[in-house]
């Protein structure tokens, strides 16, 4: 991944100027009265946790699985499952 300081060389070199101005949030994974099986259902699709239960099968993914829904159900406050959350917003315009 690039760092702020790679991302800045590259915008100067398009021919660009800007700042980055770190934003942090929730990053909410699921909501409702079933938040915790559609953040399941969410990181069973996308991320390392998909990874690695794609190289599983019967026993361990099943196992894998109800790690991952434990971890989830860990973070469910108000129906919500959030996750603390960090981006960095650039604002650029023509050098």
């Amino acid at each position: 991944a690039l760092g702020v300081c790679s991302l800045a060389y590259v915008v100067a070199a398009s021919g660009w100027a800007g700042d980055a101005q770190p934003v942090d949030y929730s990053y909410r994974a699921g909501e409702g009265p079933h938040a915790v099986d559609e953040a399941l259902a969410f990181f069973s699709r996308i991320g390392p946790a998909a990874a690695q239960l794609r190289d599983l099968d019967g026993a361990a993914r099943e196992a894998g699985l109800e790690r991952l829904r434990d971890a989830l159900a860990s973070r469910l406050r108000n129906d919500m499952v959030d996750f603390p959350a960090s981006a960095w917003i650039w604002s650029c315009r023509p050098a």
